[in-house]
């Protein structure tokens, strides 16, 4: 009885000690890209919205250029216009290309989760099936026991009615 239970014991403790948790490490990793992704998005919105303002301002010299009539004022305040339209529609495709880049990383973490998840289920149904087999190991060496014990028994019981009888 005592090898049963140090047998079930073993198999036991073996598919405890074999189902890690690997939970944690995703949810580390994706807080860590949803806060980086954030700082990032925070900033490319910072920097489109002083592109638009530098675009107002830079409308605002044009029209008052145009107002007084000063050709050479027109052609700066033109060329200063010009420049802050490229800087806002650089900010604006940084910012798309930003969004791209997130969401890709989305993806990666996610599928790096259901990898991970998928590795895990794997290693538990392993673990699972070892313990099957353990047990049933376990139940035939008991059953094995059970009838060399029995066997051993209705031997000693013949020697003992043979002992007896004459």
């Amino acid at each position: 009885m005592k090898k049963v239970f140090l047998t079930l014991g073993v198999v036991g403790l073996l598919f405890t000690t074999s189902c890690k948790e690997e939970n944690k490490d995703i949810t580390v990793e994706e807080t860590t890209v949803v806060e980086e992704s954030n700082e990032v998005a925070e900033a490319a919105e910072a920097a489109l919205v002083d592109a638009q303002a530098e675009v107002e301002a830079a409308q605002a010299k044009l029209d008052a250029a145009i107002e007084a009539g000063e050709q050479d004022a027109i052609d700066a305040a033109q060329a200063e216009l010009d420049a802050a339209n490229a800087s806002y529609e650089n900010a604006k495709s940084s910012i798309e290309k930003l969004g791209e880049d997130i969401e890709a990383t989305i993806d990666n973490t996610v599928d790096g989760a259901a990898n991970t998840i998928e590795s895990v289920k794997d290693g538990a149904e392993n673990a699972a099936n070892d313990a099957k087999e353990g047990a049933e190991d376990a139940a035939n060496a008991v059953k094995e026991g059970a009838e060399n014990t029995a066997n051993a028994v209705k031997d000693g019981a013949k020697k003992l009615e043979d002992a007896i009888t004459k």
